[in-house]
């Protein structure tokens, strides 16, 4: 993990110094804090932790680099590498995601794709699809299906909430289920994540 701290501390000092950079505060999935900074060029620097309530050391910390591009005129895309660990460092996980936008009138239809390697559980091949229909300019409704995990399990679920989309504030509270016998756990939770001086246009985002 040291190599992976070093590239983040570097990007970090980097935001530092730059006069336009964007902080981002949030939290995922109600239960994991976020912390990172944006570059005007688009890639920037997560920092994840966890809030279960369990002890200090099971709790789990994650820091991912990130970059987000336009491929097309109404398709963006982006790739988000990360690390992570319990604090008792029982188990680590390492993964890339690559995800896309596609806007289209009043929807959004984006996917991702996400190799993950878990020190446990090995190798998934994980992916997402959602769309997001816009009623009002800032108000979607989002429904869409996936496996990458929640928190750390790999389950096949549906989902549909609502997103909440302003010039500085995204809020996206949201209701998974299981579609196969595996899970029986319906999980209700919410997302939120805080710009400041910049708001990056990807449906996707960090989530």
């Amino acid at each position: 993990m040291k190599p992976f701290l070093l590239m983040c501390c570097l990007l970090l000092f980097i935001c530092k110094n730059d006069y336009s950079q964007s902080l981002i505060l949030g939290v995922k999935n109600t239960r994991i804090a976020i912390l990172g900074y944006e570059l005007p060029c688009k890639m920037g620097l997560l920092l994840e932790n966890s809030m279960y309530v369990e002890d200090v050391k099971l709790q789990y910390i994650r820091a991912a680099l990130f970059y987000k591009f336009n491929l097309l005129r109404n398709i963006n895309g982006g790739i988000f590498a990360y690390y992570g660990q319990r604090y008792n460092n029982d188990y680590y996980d390492l993964g890339t995601r690559f995800f896309v936008d596609w806007h289209w009138k009043i929807f959004v239809f984006s996917g991702a794709l996400q190799p993950l390697y878990d020190s446990e559980m090995k190798y998934y091949t994980c992916y997402s699809a959602t769309v997001n229909g816009y009623i009002l300019s800032d108000l979607a409704l989002t429904i869409g299906f996936k496996n990458i995990p929640e928190y750390r399990n790999v389950e096949k679920r549906a989902a549909f909430g609502l997103l909440f989309d302003t010039p500085v504030l995204k809020v996206h509270p949201q209701v998974s289920f299981p579609i196969t016998n595996e899970e029986q756990l319906t999980r209700i939770s919410i997302s939120f994540i805080y710009y400041h001086k910049f708001k990056p246009k990807l449906a996707n985002d960090l989530y």
